[in-house]
């Protein structure tokens, strides 16, 4: 039965996308809607133009050089987000209290966070040693506490079928006998 849920779940995520992907692919297609919808403005403002080719040429350069500083931007974001949502996971990992905070430390220290790299697996490098020292200084931000799950009211296995008092023979007793024993324990 175990394996056949798994096999179930295993399918199901077989399409499951990151959340820090979905980010990047949506900021992405939102950014070349904007660029398609300012190109196309800027074309039909050259229809409406009767320009010399020596005026368009130097128009296109300058469009060229507004994509390019464009892209740049763009890339700059997508980083971002990208180094955002792995630091909020890696805190989140670490049961961080309150992100914006932790977050404010890092940056203080010498951790620039617009100058970080990635490791292979998708986190920023370095971060997990900076979190663990945060823990040691300012534990105060980090749920540390290890939580035991404890179960109220009947443990399982038990029969709960056992007599008031233990040393007693129940079997001869009368109701009376059995309320005056409930209400000696109260």
């Amino acid at each position: 039965m175990a394996a056949k849920c798994e096999k179930a779940s295993k399918e199901e995520l077989k399409g499951f996308v990151t959340k820090e992907r979905f980010n990047e692919v949506n900021e992405e297609k939102k950014q070349a809607e904007a660029d398609l919808k300012v190109a196309n403005e800027k074309i039909d403002g050259f229809e409406k133009l009767n320009l010399d080719s020596e005026t368009l040429k130097s128009e296109i350069e300058t469009l060229k050089a507004d994509n390019l500083a464009k892209d740049e931007a763009h890339k700059k974001e997508i980083h971002r987000i990208k180094v955002e949502t792995a630091i909020d996971k890696a805190i989140a990992d670490k049961k961080g209290k309150n992100s914006t905070a932790i977050k404010a430390l890092l940056n203080s220290d010498n951790f620039n966070l617009d100058e970080v790299d990635f490791n292979d697996d998708g986190t920023v490098k370095g971060l997990a040693a900076r979190l663990d020292e945060l823990i040691k200084t300012d534990e105060y931000l980090f749920d540390t506490s290890e939580q035991k799950l404890t179960f109220k009211g009947t443990n399982p296995g038990e029969s709960g079928n056992e007599p008031l008092d233990k040393g007693a023979n129940t079997a001869d007793w009368s109701y009376e006998d059995f309320v005056n024993e409930v209400e000696n324990q109260k």
